[in-house]
This record gives structure tokens, sequence and C-alpha cells, in this order.
């Protein structure tokens, strides 16, 4: 009884918090018909993987008056001095095929020569004992690559209570070990997987979308609800089952200078 009476009222301080929060009627107004682009370099150092540098770069798309925009393409790279590759672009695109739908995708591709691996569960206990000496036991050259994929489609119109979108999802990705010694430790004890394993993930769920602007946000609320489902029989190397949520709120006050306060509450 008093953990459902905690449950009610923590959900119950949420419904106060979402209630005081100033609506957000409609995103930002989209600009005339333009493109806008943004390029951020990016250098560092991790002792794991070495001196790292890549970038990412932004394209904004406006047309026909679409909001928030007609299309958004984001593209990041990075690579570093102990082998580490990375690709990855992520494509939005509202009023997809002339149709309400919104597809977006992400493609992502990395291999990295020196991913670090010291065995499976209770074995990595005296692992540091093992070691024979050979260049490289403790790690292992990996590749993965993968496509994620998401079809929202508008179930309300936007209101002042915002809007909701119906949603479908579809996650591939492949992950594998590569040209590995035969005196690596990954060969020695190999990991369920270790010649390669592949997840398909297809899923639904919903998304509330209530903030004045998905990329400025002052003021509104967002919430997402997702469940996501693999089996053999899908095209997975075995069976999974995901849900989750994410419920947010956002507003503005003034100090000095306006500040905008975010709440993750689920």
């Amino acid at each position: 009884m008093r953990r459902t009476q905690h449950t009610l009222s923590f959900y119950f301080i949420i419904f106060l918090i979402l209630a005081s929060a100033p609506n957000a009627e409609a995103q930002v107004s989209s600009p005339p018909d333009s493109v806008n682009f943004a390029f951020l370099p990016a250098i560092s150092f991790n002792s794991d993987l070495g001196l790292i540098g890549g970038g990412l770069a932004n394209w904004y798309v406006y047309k026909d008056q679409h909001v928030p925009f007609h299309r958004y393409i984001s593209l990041a790279a990075i690579a570093s001095t102990k082998g580490l590759a990375s690709f990855d672009l992520f494509v939005d695109k509202p009023f997809a095929f002339d149709t309400k739908f919104r597809l977006s995708y992400q493609v992502y591709v990395a291999r990295f020569f020196e991913d670090p691996y010291f065995g499976v569960g209770n074995y990595t206990r005296d692992v540091y004992d093992q070691d024979p000496g050979v260049d490289n036991y403790f790690s292992f050259r990996s590749f993965n690559s993968g496509l994620d994929v998401q079809l929202r489609y508008p179930l309300t119109k936007r209101s002042k209570f915002g809007q909701l979108d119906l949603k479908a999802t579809a996650l591939v990705h492949y992950e594998t070990p590569w040209d590995n010694s035969p005196d690596q430790l990954i060969s020695v004890s190999p990991p369920p997987g270790n010649k390669g394993t592949h997840l398909a993930l297809w899923g639904t769920g919903l998304t509330w979308e209530n903030r004045d602007s998905e990329f400025r946000t002052t003021r509104g609320t967002y919430g997402e609800f997702n469940i996501q489902i693999g089996s053999d029989l899908l095209g997975s190397s075995g069976n999974s089952f995901i849900m989750n949520n994410d419920l947010r709120s956002f507003f503005t006050f003034h100090l000095i200078k306006d500040i905008t306060l975010a709440n993750r509450l689920l």
C-alpha cells in the first residue's frame, strides 16, 4: 500500500509540473526557402583511442514553408591514431513523399583496431596473471555497422495540447571481430558471437511533441514511449524485448538573461 501511495504521489507531482508548464502552440515558423550549413571540427585525446580528430556537418534545408524544416542532414566522422574510424549519417525528412509521414534514418559504420577484451564474466578476475606477453593480447579488431529507421504519422493536429504521433521503428545492426591473431585472448577464450552477430529490432511507439521548438526549446513538454522486439524468426541472432519511455518538461525564466531549465521526468 505504501508503494502505491508513493507511486501515485510521484505521478501527481509530474501532473502538476506538466499542468503548470506553458503550452507551445507551434514550432518556430520556417524561414524562406534557403539552405543553412554548419561545420564543427573536433579534436581530443584518450589513452584507449589515442589522438582523435573529426568533425560534424549539418545541413538545414527550408522549403515550401515546411515546419520545422524541409530536410535535415547530419554527417559525422572521426578517426584516431589507434585505429578507430567511424562514419555516421542521419537524415530527417518531414512530409516524406509528399505525405504526412515523417521519415528519419541513421546509417553508421565503424571499425577499431584495438577494441579491449578481457574475457567473459568471472574469468576476468585473474586475467592479467594469464598474460603471455603477446602483442595486443587484450584487444582485438572489430567492425560494426547498422541502419536505424523511424517513421512517424500524426494522430492529432498540432494544437495548444501538442501533437501525438504514432511511429514504427526498425533497427538492423551487425558486429564482428576480424583479422585477429590466434594468440590473442579473443581467439583463445572466445565469447558468444565471436564469429559475428546481427540484430534486427522491429517496434512501434508514440511521440508527444509540445515544445515551442525542437532545436531551441524554451517551453513546453515532450514525451515518447517505445517497444522493440527481436527474435531469430525476425532476423536476429537471438531474442530480445526492449521497452523504454521518456518524458521531459522545459520552461524559461529571466535572471540577468533568459535561462531555460530542462527536466527529465521519466
